[in-house]
């Protein structure tokens, strides 16, 4: 009777309508089931559609030797015309109000030593300053000009992720899986994968933006734009240029008077010491990518060249060489009344 009972099932008890899975089960990682579907796609393959489709469209009517230098300075064309030109002519403008800045200085320096409300001379360098900041800044806003430091970085900065973009459709193109860091490291012995190809490989099957006519439309002693240069002349030629271009935009036409900040002698010492390294640098790229950095750094030498000629930066406009003398109004007024 007891075992009866054990057995029997209990009145107050609910049925259980769900069997507890064993703990195989509940331990089994969940995996979801392979489906045949495409790759997905990276995050800046939209960004990268307008200039690999520049290319190909070069490509179209011109060899890769020269479609390549051909959207290069197209690009750098479209630049000029766009954006580059206003900035040319905000400079134009900052020179041209220079003697206005010098002449509120000036002033205000004149009218807060005539108040004599200042204990100490910090006091009263620290006034002028402000009183000269806000007047200059009310002027450049007046005129829709800056200074040309802020322009020249703004715009530099707005030309990197461009170049970027532009030489990583080449590299993907070219099938090599190193980006510029990469391959810098490789060509020096940092790392020990020089050469090897990953994701973007040589292959149209697993990279699609691989183009395989690249290995036979090179020119002169690079004929091969997928291998890196094997006399290492492209690497050195992107590093004069750039020099070139420094020396260039560093010499250029200046206002009267003017003197380099510390600032922008450190910036132009970096540049120098960047386009130094270049050579040894970029020995691990493939030819393609060196030949759209040479293409690019000489459109812009050439751009350059016609916006000097176009938008001259103007000249001339500094301080007045004569000595400028404040004359006192209260001696001036007295001799007024003494005539009348």
């Amino acid at each position: 009777m007891l075992a009866s009972r054990l057995l029997r099932q209990s009145a107050c008890q609910l049925p259980i309508r769900h069997a507890i899975s064993p703990p195989s089960t509940l331990l089994r990682p969940r995996a979801r089931a392979f489906h045949a579907t495409a790759p997905r796609k990276d995050a800046v393959d939209p960004l990268l559609y307008l200039p690999h489709e520049l290319l190909q469209l070069m490509h179209t009517a011109l060899p890769w030797y020269a479609a390549i230098p051909a959207a290069a300075f197209i690009i750098r064309g479209i630049l000029v015309t766009t954006a580059t030109s206003r900035v040319r002519e905000r400079t134009s403008r900052y020179a041209a109000t220079n003697p206005l800045r010098m002449a509120l200085a000036l002033s205000e320096n004149h009218r807060l030593k005539h108040q004599n409300k200042f204990d100490t001379m910090k006091q009263f360098h620290t006034t002028l300053a402000r009183n000269v900041k806000q007047k200059v800044k009310g002027l450049d806003t007046r005129w829709n000009c800056s200074h040309p430091l802020l322009i020249s970085l703004s715009w530099a900065v707005m030309q990197i992720p461009i170049f970027i973009g532009n030489a990583e459709v080449i590299r993907r193109m070219s099938g090599t899986h190193e980006g510029l860091l990469r391959l810098a490291a490789n060509s020096i012995g940092v790392t020990k994968s020089a050469g090897e190809n990953g994701y973007y490989a040589k292959d149209v099957a697993e990279n699609p933006w691989f183009d395989a006519s690249l290995a036979n439309e090179g020119a002169l002693w690079f004929p091969n734009l997928l291998e890196v240069d094997p006399t290492g002349y492209l690497a050195y030629s992107v590093s004069a240029l750039m020099l070139l271009n420094i020396y260039i935009s560093g010499n250029g036409p200046r206002t009267a008077g003017e003197v380099q900040s510390k600032w922008s002698v450190r910036g132009r010492r970096i540049m120098v010491t960047v386009a130094l390294l270049a050579g040894p640098l970029l020995q691990g790229l493939p030819s393609g990518m060196l030949l759209y950095w040479v293409s690019s750094t000489s459109s812009a030498i050439l751009w350059n060249a016609y916006l000097d000629r176009k938008y001259p930066i103007l000249t001339g406009y500094g301080p007045c060489k004569r000595e400028l003398v404040n004359m006192d109004r209260q001696p001036m007024n007295k001799l007024l009344k003494g005539r009348l």
